[in-house]
């Protein structure tokens, strides 16, 4: 029988003449399997290896929000808000980075890849702010934008840093006696500035924290009325007793003379009527704290003087209006 011998190439490359069987385990050990592990070489962290999904979300929302002049046209679909783009964002970076490598196809898309899917600090003000609460700024509200910044100015309009801040270096200054109607536009520019701040620039970490309060729809509605019962948690509206709420009050000027106008000299209120102060209370505590004179004027009164008997009882007591209202509580 005659022996066949193996070809001398053959026996070359198992002798390691080419790859063989150390040689292909170290050369998958070499080349990433895909281009997140080749970007990950670098040190490049990504969004989808954020366990909370919650958190995850947000992260992507705020790559929308940091991209969103150049994102709209780098990825198909992705036109709406931040909360409805970024599942499409999430499944554009999974399908990129699990792409078999290769040179040529990490070089293609390797910057939208980094700008997109990276795990990176936010560039801007509101990109930074998403990731760490989901948020909802007034300039993204559907109706009531002006409104809502009104009410935000009447409140703060009364802090001289927030007043110092919108102002900056405008000729003209807003003070505390500023009425929202003119102070809002100030406001709603000085947040849309804000919020597409570089990350980089800001000076002031307190910068986060006044766009938080100051950029932000109140949490309720912006009635007086509404305003008590956010900022004194109890506080009842009087529904009767107008006669004994009247003798509360009558002979106190800053409060009679406003109820009835008329009565603005006169040195007591006693002949003011009982219906006076009912409706008076009724239509104030119906206003908006943006109207005119209505905050901190009229709801300063409209706090004590509107509040149920009890409490008006308890207020000639205690030190204050929340005490009085705990004390009615406890009863």
């Amino acid at each position: 029988m005659s022996i066949k011998f193996i070809p001398k190439f053959g026996t070359s490359l198992i002798a390691g003449g080419g790859l063989g069987v150390s040689g292909f385990v170290a050369y998958n050990n070499t080349v990433p399997k895909n281009i997140q592990e080749a970007l990950e070489r670098e040190g490049i962290p990504f969004i989808k290896s954020i366990s909370d999904e919650n958190a995850r979300n947000r992260a992507y929302k705020a790559v929308y929000i940091d991209n969103e002049k150049t994102i709209k046209s780098d990825i198909s679909n992705v036109t709406t808000s931040a909360d409805e783009a970024y599942s499409k964002i999430e499944k554009w970076c999974n399908d990129k980075l699990s792409q078999k490598y290769s040179g040529s196809a990490l070089n293609k898309d390797r910057e939208k890849i980094i700008n997109y899917c990276s795990d990176q600090v936010p560039r801007t003000v509101e990109g930074r702010l998403r990731r760490i609460e989901d948020q909802k700024w007034i300039k993204d509200e559907t109706n009531g934008k002006d409104e809502a910044y009104k009410a935000i100015f009447a409140i703060y309009r009364y802090d001289q840093k927030f007043l110092d801040l919108i102002n900056g270096d405008e000729n003209t200054k807003h003070t505390q006696a500023t009425e929202a109607e003119t102070g809002y536009t100030r406001l709603q520019t000085w947040c849309e500035k804000n919020l597409k701040s570089e990350v980089a620039l800001v000076a002031d970490e307190n910068l986060y924290s006044y766009v938080f309060w100051w950029c932000k729809k109140l949490d309720y509605e912006t009635t007086v009325e509404e305003k008590i019962k956010h900022d004194y948690s109890g506080w009842k509206k009087a529904s009767s007793e107008w006669t004994s709420i009247k003798g509360i009050w009558q002979h106190t000027s800053e409060v009679f003379s406003v109820v009835d106008t008329s009565k603005s000299s006169s040195p007591d209120g006693k002949d003011i009527s009982d219906d006076k102060y009912k409706n008076w209370c009724d239509a104030t505590l119906k206003k908006n704290i943006y109207d005119k004179d209505v905050y901190q004027k009229e709801y300063l009164i409209a706090k004590s003087v509107c509040a149920d008997k009890e409490i008006q009882y308890k207020l000639g007591e205690k030190k204050s209006l929340k005490e009085a209202i705990e004390a009615v509580k406890a009863k």
